[in-house]
Formats: structure tokens, sequence, C-alpha cells
């Protein structure tokens, strides 16, 4: 049977910098002093306090620095959930983004409760409360705000914080920013379009009848990124001609400039000038 592997992803609007790390500082010390008795004990559902750091990150949403022009974003689930994951990190100064979190490791060495015991927990920690069952209609707050059965939440504890999390975000691996993804975008984009081009040579080597070895469409490729380096493509027959030290709006190379500018012969009208 094959096997698969899924990487559930939370993209972020937040900046991961100083201004971050000390918001979760203070964040941190607040909770610890307000909901202390809260997060004391294993089963006791978190909702007023995930609600109340919800409105802090709404009050306070200066103190952080964020992609988008709009700060009210930093509000919704995604966000939400960097913020309260964070908050179980034990030392953010040692990460210089937010791709380098690892959210499996902090897991991993985490204390991690079920809230029913059908759940798959780690064997860190596991409590069976029979209170949490199909039956019961209530719902419980994930840390990213969306209302969750209470039998589908999951509580990790790090450092007397401890937060819950729904079916959702308790699976997820990493947390990657906008800017990230626009990279890694055009780096795909880039390998995209050599795959491509490598396509298009070894083709045109095999309609040439020559044999094709690495060696020769390694080389081909390296012409072609070299031309490409000092020429962009003609927007009539689409190869690498027009320098890229001509102006912007010359789109056209010189072979394919004169055959849509000249005018044929026969229709000239020419005059000669009799002395």
């Amino acid at each position: 049977m094959s096997e698969y592997l899924f990487l559930l992803i939370n993209k972020t609007d937040i900046v991961y910098d100083n201004k971050f790390i000390k918001f979760i500082q203070v964040l941190k010390s607040i909770l610890l002093k307000k909901f202390k008795a809260s997060m004391m004990y294993s089963l006791t559902d978190l909702d007023e306090m995930h609600k109340w750091i919800s409105e802090y990150v709404k009050n306070n949403k200066d103190n952080l620095n964020c992609s988008n022009k709009d700060k009210s974003i930093l509000c919704n689930k995604p966000n939400l959930f960097v913020i309260n994951f964070c908050l179980l990190v034990s030392d953010l100064n040692k990460y210089q983004k937010f791709e380098e979190i690892d959210l499996n490791e902090i897991k991993n060495n985490s204390k991690i409760t079920c809230a029913n015991y059908i759940n798959d927990c780690s064997n860190n920690s596991f409590e069976d409360n029979t209170f949490y069952n199909d039956d019961n209609d209530d719902k419980i707050r994930c840390a990213c705000g969306k209302m969750v059965k209470p039998k589908n939440i999951t509580y990790i504890k790090k450092d007397d914080i401890r937060i819950q999390f729904g079916d959702v975000c308790i699976e997820k691996t990493g947390i990657i920013t906008k800017k990230e993804i626009k990279q890694v975008k055009i780096k795909y984009e880039k390998r995209n379009n050599l795959i491509q081009k490598w396509a298009i040579i070894t083709n045109n080597l095999l309609n040439h009848n020559k044999r094709i070895t690495i060696s020769i469409a390694m080389t081909e490729i390296n012409n072609y990124l070299k031309k490409k380096a000092e020429y962009r493509a003609c927007e009539e027959c689409l190869e690498l001609k027009v320098p890229k030290n001509k102006p912007h709006w010359n789109k056209a190379c010189l072979d394919c400039y004169y055959k849509k500018t000249q005018v044929p012969l026969n229709k000239c009208l020419i005059s000669i000038k009799k002395n």
C-alpha cells in the first residue's frame, strides 16, 4: 500500500522580528499571572483565555509588524494560531524566521493531553475524559478562534503555558510567511522554465540526429542561461534577441522590426530629381 506524507503549513502575515519576540514575551508573562489557575488543570477548557488573547492582539496590533497594510488581518485564524503556538516556544531568539520553527519538535518536547480517548495522543500524557462525547453539542474554541467539538480538542503544555488546539491546527507542521511563499514560487517557476528548456533542447538535439549526453545538454542550457542574462525575448519571434540594455519599449528584435515596418518595394513611390 502506498504511503503519503501530508504537510499542513500555516500561512501568516506576521513579520518575524524583535517586535514579535517581545510581543510574545509580554503576552506570556500576562497569561502566567491572569490565567495561571486555568492552565494548571489538565482538562479545563481555555475558551475564556483564548478569547482574551484574541482581544489582546486586536488592541495591541500596532506592536507587531505586518506584511499587509491592514493590520486588522492579524486577528484572523492563521495569525492567531501563530501567536498562540509561539507562546509554547521556550526561546524565540534562537530562530531567524518562522520557517525555522519545527512545530512537530515543539509538540514532541511538550506535555500533550487529549480531550477524549479516541484521539491519537503522544505517550507523554494521556487522560480519558468521558464527559467529552459525541452527544455533547457544546463547542470549544481552538487557539485560532474556530469553534470545534470538545472531543477534537488537544492540549499542549510547555513552560507552564497550556494552549488548546482543534483537530486541524494540531496537525500543522510549519509556518510560512507570504514573502517566503513568493520566493518559493519564483524558485519553482525558474526550475519549471529550466525543465521546459531542457525538453526543448533535447528535442532539438534529437531532430538533428545528435547523440544526447548530459554534458551536451548542460552545455546547451548554460549557453541559454548566459544569453538570457544579456537578452530578453522578442514579442514577435519569442527568441532571445532583444538586448536588455535597450529601452523597455523596444520589444522586437531587428529582424522582426524590419519585417514588420518596411514597405514592400513594389509599393514604394520613388521620385528621381533630374538636374
